[in-house]
């Protein structure tokens, strides 16, 4: 529970307005934003290296 106050309150990329507390596509939710910031800073890398 606690992991789903601190995503709900801090989490960035998905403009959700639903509350993650009780939210059944949160995994869902959750593992496209982690992939999603995994990308975004692969990509950084990938530039920063060239």
């Amino acid at each position: 529970m606690r992991q789903r106050l601190i995503y709900w309150l801090f989490q960035k990329g998905k403009n959700c307005k639903h509350c993650c507390l009780w939210c059944e596509y949160f995994s869902i939710c959750r593992a496209d934003v982690l992939a999603q910031n995994e990308r975004e800073e692969n990509h950084g890398k990938e530039r920063a290296g060239t």
